[in-house]
């Protein structure tokens, strides 16, 4: 059988002699020598996946999340992962491959790659992964939308000539004719500081010299059209007014226009007593 290290084992053997002389007993001790080793065959295999907002406005940072994993059940090692830029991004150092290194079975890595885009419109982002030995793997595509909102500003003025001491009505417009919302939208009026404000709609806030209106989101199609009243006393000549809108990553937009104002002509009597 099997003899551990230093075991001693006795084998006690009987028998009968069948006639006179010597008997010579001889033993043999005969073994088989193993020598066993275990090889561990391991194979790595990579997985990328790619995650990125579904929308964003344009002057807002993009930002995609790749993370990359070794599947397998061995080391993937000099792993690189590369991010395919859009068209239209510009990207935030202007780096697009990263070296993640050695992955062990089952590890992850994830990696943001952050821009913005130059343009609105619709961005589609992949990535892919490759180490030592050939390995590869490719994400599927992942889509942010980029939108923008538009303001357009209108302003209505009082036309042909208004006589001295009569009020002006003036009604002014402002409207969202991109694709995004126009979040915190204001508009504002100026006007000339010899005039003083008579009314204004909506809450409109302000004095002599100019007002505002808090107009809040206006999505993208809507608007707001507020009204204002200026009394001139006695001012006359032109009266230029101004309006403007601003909003959230939206651009500013102005219009202007000009009135008269003159005086009521008098006709001037002498009369002569004459007895």
């Amino acid at each position: 059988g099997n003899m551990g290290p230093r075991e001693t084992k006795m084998v006690e053997m009987c028998g009968r002699a069948t006639g006179q002389g010597r008997i010579q007993s001889c033993a043999v001790v005969d073994w088989n020598s193993l020598l066993c080793g275990d090889i561990n065959v391991v194979q790595p295999a990579l997985k990328v996946e790619i995650a990125m907002p579904p929308e964003r406005s344009l002057c807002e940072q993009i930002c995609a999340r790749i993370v990359v994993t070794n599947t397998g059940s061995g080391p993937a090692n000099n792993t690189v992962v590369t991010f395919a830029t859009p068209a239209g991004w510009t990207l935030d150092g202007g780096r697009n491959t990263f070296d993640v290194g050695t992955l062990g079975a089952g590890q992850s890595r994830s990696i943001d790659v952050c821009g913005k885009a130059q343009r609105t419109g619709t961005y589609t982002g992949t990535a892919t992964a490759a180490a030592a030995g050939g390995l590869q793997a490719a994400s599927g595509p992942a889509q942010t939308i980029v939108r923008q909102p538009v303001l357009e500003v209108t302003l209505a003025c009082p036309q042909g000539q208004t006589f001295i001491g009569r009020t002006l009505a003036y009604e002014a417009t402002v409207a969202n004719k991109g694709d995004g919302d126009a979040a915190n939208t204001m508009l504002m009026v100026s006007t000339p500081a010899g005039l003083s404000v008579q009314n204004a709609s909506d809450n409109g806030s302000g004095g002599a010299g100019g007002l505002s209106w808090n107009v809040g989101n206006l999505a993208p199609g809507q608007s707001k059209k507020v009204s204002f009243v200026l009394n001139p006393g006695q001012y006359t000549g032109q009266v230029p007014v101004s309006a403007r809108a601003t909003a959230v990553c939206a651009n500013e937009p102005s219009v202007n226009c000009t009135s008269q104002i003159v005086g009521i002509p008098a006709q001037l009597l002498n009369g002569v007593d004459n007895p």
